[in-house]
């Protein structure tokens, strides 16, 4: 289910475990049929929740307040440029400004801390997560148009691409300056 769920092929899949792609077929059908759902698109969904939550038939209900609604900035970044494909409307809040979507990070945040650049082009790299605790910063922080001196923690999370080749970074930073 993990390897429908990563989009491969019934002979990609046969390739990487080393079996036949009559073998794949088999146990996609029998997957299908255990799970009770109708085609290889559904199986792929209920695989990328189970890699999300642990459990194929959790309820999704909380998933929302995941990315879009959480109470801490998170953005996806892709390519080395590091370009902003999505984030949630505190990371717009932090920016102090509405469109972001397609914009290069440094055009996004142009008064980032170089120590928070670095961190990311460093995870991009290395594809290794990289943290930074207490890291002063200037931004909005109440979202009243104002930025405003403050402290964050900012976590790297490469996302790996099927290939050794990078897909971007998730970012997420936390105002921590009240604690």
């Amino acid at each position: 289910m993990e390897k429908v769920a990563h989009g491969f092929s019934n002979k990609e899949i046969a390739s990487q475990l080393g079996i036949s792609e009559q073998g794949v077929k088999e146990q996609v059908s029998v997957l299908l049929l255990r799970l009770g759902v109708r085609n290889r698109a559904a199986l792929a969904e209920l695989g990328t929740r189970a890699g999300i939550v642990g459990d194929p038939f959790a309820s999704t209900d909380w998933l929302p307040f995941l990315f879009r609604n959480a109470p801490m900035s998170i953005a996806f970044l892709r390519g080395p440029e590091h370009v902003v494909e999505a984030i949630n409307e505190q990371g717009r809040i932090m920016a102090g400004q509405g469109l972001l979507l397609g914009m290069p990070l440094r055009s996004a945040y142009p008064g980032m801390p170089s120590a928070i650049v670095a961190l990311i082009d460093d995870a991009y790299r290395d594809a290794r997560a990289r943290m930074l605790a207490a890291v002063p910063n200037r931004w909005n922080r109440k979202g009243a148009g104002a930025d405003e001196d403050g402290v964050m923690t900012v976590v790297a999370q490469p996302v790996p691409a099927r290939d050794p080749a990078m897909v971007g970074v998730l970012l997420f930073a936390i105002d921590v300056t009240d604690a």
